[in-house]
């Protein structure tokens, strides 16, 4: 977000850093990765069912402002990656 964080990151090999996410929204963007899945803590994980629940998918979350955030599932790696679209 600021020049000090730009020049961290360009000291340490990083070619192309891209302004922060808070700086200047892109169309679409990956906002994080993470480990914990909606979809297992739901029960409806395609390697642990537990729930026979049926859902449509894209799911999203949302915001209390408003915005939504399109969840993309990655099974094989158990991996959800939350999305600005």
């Amino acid at each position: 977000m600021n020049a000090q964080a730009r020049t961290f990151y360009q000291d340490h090999g990083v070619t192309k850093v891209d302004d922060a996410f808070e700086k200047s929204q892109p169309d679409s963007a990956t906002v994080m990765f993470c480990r914990h899945c909606i979809k297992y803590a739901l029960g409806i994980c395609n390697k642990n069912r537990k729930r026979d629940l049926k859902i449509q998918e894209p799911l999203f979350l949302t915001s209390q402002d408003g915005r939504r955030f399109r969840l993309k599932f990655d099974c094989s790696r158990c991996q959800m990656e939350i999305m600005y679209q």
